[in-house]
């Protein structure tokens, strides 16, 4: 997806959270909490959602497809049938 905002900073704020997000997926393997990354911020989660929802739009956070099992058929092994 292009960038829809491609001259546009990210406000120290939202470099904070970017990196904070970086930080506990490499620690955790997951992604914060809306509460947990408010909590970082010292904000609201409404207001982490906020900083969550601009940085997805501006394509510095992407969605993760998840399974239920986490788990699907990779090419090789469609190949293998």
């Amino acid at each position: 997806m292009p960038d829809a905002f491609p001259n546009l900073e990210l406000t120290t704020q939202q470099k904070k959270a970017l990196a904070f997000c970086i930080s506990y997926i490499d620690q955790h393997g997951v992604m914060p909490s809306l509460s947990v990354l408010g909590a970082h911020l010292d904000v609201y989660p409404n207001a982490a959602r906020h900083h969550v929802r601009v940085l997805r739009e501006r394509g510095y956070l992407k969605e993760k497809k998840v399974t239920a099992t986490r788990l699907t058929v990779s090419s090789k092994g469609r190949r293998a049938l």
